[in-house]
């Protein structure tokens, strides 16, 4: 459970940023606001944590449960900054009392949970304006059907075209036309109508890189790149980061399994998307 703090836009994406919540009062401590039912539409109390917000994407919001009187959010604020108020139905938990406090262990598991619930929408808003770069692997259809969960990185490839000031080059292009990639009738075929959204998803960033040498259709696309691909499975090295930008590729692209690909983040310094 969440409370939502206030909404934004990002790109094409909305935002919230977001306190987690629980109805364990028991585990309460000095830096969360218990609310009675009097401040909520809430029929039972819940715990409002102050110490564990972040930002998320909309998408990963469930449907609303209830919401807090102007009272409640105003003794939100001071326990934020760690101020007294005065409110009847409204009190804070009791200090902690160091890593013995049974508390010690939930509120821990709460900071991992924010983290990772924020850390896709954080991390997008951190990059604003910083230019990404796909490795177009990331779009071969005998990549992606090889993967372990191909709607899942359908989905979160769908959601870093929308959040991310992703840019491909001609070179880009060409590998995509060499895999099949720019034709729609193959991602319809492959993955159904969440194959043909992606397409439409991408398909903005090909116009702009074939504008930039006056190319009109993906067909004139030099095929001088042909086996790239398939080269990069093998290599990294053989795979040209532009001077600037992130990259953004997958573990399914180079036959890695988790533990590599994520030692492959750490080296390179860029997003992969299955890791």
């Amino acid at each position: 459970m969440v409370l939502v703090l206030r909404l934004g836009q990002h790109q094409q994406s909305i935002f919230a940023e977001v306190m987690l919540a629980h109805p364990h009062v028991e585990l309460a401590a000095n830096s969360d606001l218990v609310v009675s039912p009097q401040h909520s539409t809430l029929p039972y109390r819940i715990v409002a944590q102050a110490s564990s917000v972040g930002v998320v994407w909309t998408h990963q919001l469930g449907a609303l449960v209830g919401q807090l009187d102007e009272e409640a959010l105003e003794a939100l604020g001071d326990v934020a900054v760690g101020q007294p108020f005065e409110h009847a139905g409204l009190r804070t938990g009791p200090p902690l009392r160091g890593r013995f406090d049974p508390r010690w262990d939930f509120k821990a598991q709460e900071g991992d949970a924010i983290r990772a619930l924020a850390a896709d929408c954080t991390s997008a808003l951190l990059y604003e304006g910083v230019p990404f770069q796909l490795d177009p692997g990331c779009l071969a259809l005998e990549n992606l059907g090889a993967c372990d969960d191909p709607a899942t990185v359908l989905c979160r490839l769908l959601d870093l075209v929308a959040q991310y000031d992703i840019t491909f080059d001609i070179e880009d292009v060409a590998v995509l036309e060499e895999v099949g990639a720019l034709k729609i009738s193959r991602w319809i075929d492959t993955f159904g109508s969440l194959g043909e959204d992606l397409y439409k998803g991408f398909w903005p960033l090909v116009e702009q890189a074939l504008s930039t040498i006056n190319v009109p259709t993906a067909t004139k696309v030099d095929q001088s790149t042909h086996g790239r691909t398939r080269e990069r499975k093998k290599n990294y090295t053989t795979f040209q980061k532009r001077s600037g930008h992130h990259i953004i590729s997958a573990s399914y692209v180079y036959d890695r399994d988790h533990g590599s690909s994520v030692d492959l983040v750490k080296e390179h310094k860029f997003v992969l998307i299955d890791a």
